[in-house]
């Protein structure tokens, strides 16, 4: 139905189905040199190739936030761009439109060379995903997944862990999930960094691990948290650390910690396992943590004759049996810095959950997934769960926008861009 809904409109430009979606890519393209954007991820992708489908979507956010445009349009160019084969990126027939085509694309290679020249750290990338290597004996990372004994709440960090693990994978990497220090082999990528030294067995531990160690960050830098002690900052300045949150490593930069970059949580397929054949029982699901804001809003969904659910500490299948029977699952920020909760909304993304969520102070983040959460100030998240509740087909329409643009976000993709 989209390529002949796509065709018809190329028709009435007087195009033929190919040169109009060259068409689109180049006016894209033209849209991002006039904008002066300075977002590496953005000109690298697109610089050379215009706009690669796989990341598209992503790419075309973005683009659509820095430069004003609305939704819509940015959902248009998205459907252009997927309709567009892979296989159909050579030079269009049209005599005029080649000629537009190759001038571009004598613009673009010029316009990479001098970027390129003034950031020498960012590497020539031929592909946003480099070629997968041949499988080795000796793991090139591992994954090692803090977990303390009698500490349930590691298990918080299990779908980035293997989020992390996947990915690599996908370059070409082995990366297997580890849990204790003597396990380590290959460059540790370390998740729960937050849960060193504050418990028994995991004293020492820092000491063990290999210098050019990776810190991967998952905790919100605020004041208040109880995870952002000196300890750990100190700990953050010992080793190399990425984060998920660009609000975060702003945050951390400003405490003297020197943020190698932000590795975002992406999709890998193997995430996407939650059965959502079951019955819808549950109204709205709230799992993680409880603090004083959080009950507030939860206390008054009950007192709407909301079915609402509250686990804590509940991990693994048995949280994912409660997602699957929740209409709608609910994320309330637990900290002032109001970062947005990827590690625990991009599991639900990934399996085409409706989530609603209270907005954040990183609305540029937010923009990306504007049409795939359902965002509220926190005043208004109840009226938007008795909302969503009540309407089936607008749940499902989140929880389908949700999937396809999450599943763009590849996790492989993020990694390829920290470890070049």
């Amino acid at each position: 139905n989209r390529g002949s809904a796509l065709g018809q409109k190329a028709a009435a430009n007087g195009l033929s189905g190919q040169d109009f979606a060259h068409s689109v890519w180049w006016a894209t393209y033209q849209i991002l040199l006039a904008s002066d954007l300075d977002a590496e991820r953005t000109m690298i992708v697109c610089l050379e190739d215009l706009l690669d489908p796989q990341t598209a979507p992503v790419e075309v956010a973005r683009l659509a936030r820095h430069v004003g445009a609305g939704h819509a349009a940015a959902q248009q160019a998205i459907e252009w761009i997927e309709w567009l084969e892979p296989k159909r990126r050579d030079a269009p027939r049209d005599p005029n439109l080649k000629s537009l085509w190759e001038g571009l694309q004598g613009l673009a290679q010029e316009q990479r060379r001098v970027f390129l020249d003034s950031r020498p750290s960012i590497p020539e990338i031929k592909s946003p995903l480099p070629a997968a290597r041949a499988d080795t004996q000796q793991s090139d990372f591992c994954i090692l997944q803090v977990s303390p004994v009698g500490y349930p709440h590691s298990h918080a960090f299990d779908e980035v862990a293997q989020a992390l693990h996947y990915g690599l994978a996908d370059l070409g990497h082995k990366a297997p999930i580890v849990r204790r220090v003597e396990d380590v082999q290959g460059l540790p990528i370390v998740v729960g960094a937050n849960l060193l030294g504050r418990f028994t067995d995991t004293q020492g531990v820092a000491d063990e691990l290999p210098e050019r160690s990776i810190l991967y960050n998952l905790e919100q830098i605020d004041t208040d948290s109880e995870w952002l002690t000196d300890q750990y900052v100190e700990l953050l300045r010992r080793f190399r650390v990425w984060d998920y949150s660009p609000a975060n490593a702003k945050r951390l930069r400003k405490l003297g910690v020197a943020v190698e970059g932000v590795c975002g949580i992406g999709y890998v397929p193997q995430l996407s396992r939650i059965d959502q054949s079951v019955e819808e029982d549950i109204d709205v699901l709230f799992y993680g943590g409880l603090n004083a804001r959080r009950q507030e809003v939860l206390d008054e969904l009950k007192q709407r004759g909301l079915n609402v659910v509250i686990a804590v500490n509940c991990f693994g299948e048995t949280r994912d049996h409660l997602v699957a029977r929740s209409k709608v699952v609910l994320n309330i920020h637990y900290y002032e810095a109001k970062v947005l909760e990827m590690v625990r909304i991009s599991y639900l993304l990934a399996n085409g959950q409706c989530v609603v969520s209270e907005v954040g102070e990183d609305r540029n983040e937010e923009e990306v997934f504007a049409e795939a959460i359902a965002f509220s100030s926190y005043e208004g998240l109840v009226e938007r769960c008795v909302e969503l509740v009540e309407d089936h087909a607008a749940r499902a329409a989140y929880g389908q926008r949700a999937k396809t643009l999450f599943s763009s976000m590849h996790q492989a993709h993020f990694l390829s861009e920290r470890l070049s």
